[in-house]
């Protein structure tokens, strides 16, 4: 819209727009895509980089049966990563091949088992690593990120108490009002639309009935 918007002011001509959900889906799969429309084979689901393939991208179960999200791509947070859950790091294993993928995948869920989610957390603290826990969705509000990007808000309602909303992601939300009730405006809405008073009342009645 804002790409219409700046070639309007440049061009003076307006644009349709015409934008598909899958199409912007698609997007995010450019790198694989990518590689299929120069020419190359389509990789097989969980053996390519990025969709199962690698031990090191992955999500590992921990002890408690929560899950982590493990995706130390790069030598020195793949080091780091090795560091903290107590094995030897062979950089070896970035580049290895499914087979030897698969015995390092058995081998970190194994180490994740034998510990909770929150202790592991605790320990990647201390080490530059990309590994960030599974949230459930009553955990997401009290993501230390989310509270402090103000993401969730509360408002108070007469009937309803305190209300947790979220905001868009276009920025801090305005002066927060309460949602209406069911039917509260349809006065005002059907006199906008130019029916009068007792057209309104009738209208009301009947539905009721």
């Amino acid at each position: 819209v804002l790409a219409a918007l700046l070639a309007r002011q440049k061009s003076g001509r307006g644009r349709h727009l015409d934008i598909s959900l899958t199409e912007g889906a698609l997007s995010l799969m450019t790198p694989d895509l990518g590689n299929v429309l120069a020419g190359h084979p389509a990789a097989t689901r969980g053996a390519s980089t990025l969709n199962g393939g690698l031990a090191n991208y992955q999500v590992y179960r921990t002890q408690d049966e929560r899950f982590l999200a493990v995706g130390p791509l790069e030598p020195k947070f793949f080091a780091a990563f090795c560091a903290a859950i107590g094995r030897r790091v062979d950089m070896s294993e970035l580049v290895a091949d499914v087979d030897k993928q698969a015995v390092l995948r058995d081998e970190v869920q194994t180490i994740l088992s034998t510990r909770s989610l929150a202790d592991w957390l605790t320990t990647f603290a201390a080490h530059d690593v990309c590994c960030e826990p599974v949230l459930e969705l009553d955990e997401i509000a009290d993501h230390p990120l989310h509270q402090a990007r103000k993401v969730f808000f509360t408002i108070e309602d007469q009937k309803l108490g305190t209300l947790t909303q979220m905001r868009t992601p276009l920025g801090a939300p305005r002066a927060a009002r309460v949602p209406p009730g069911l039917g509260e405006h349809t006065a005002q809405v059907l006199g906008e639309y130019g029916f009068s008073a007792p057209e309104i009342v009738q209208l009301q009645e009947a539905h009721k009935g």
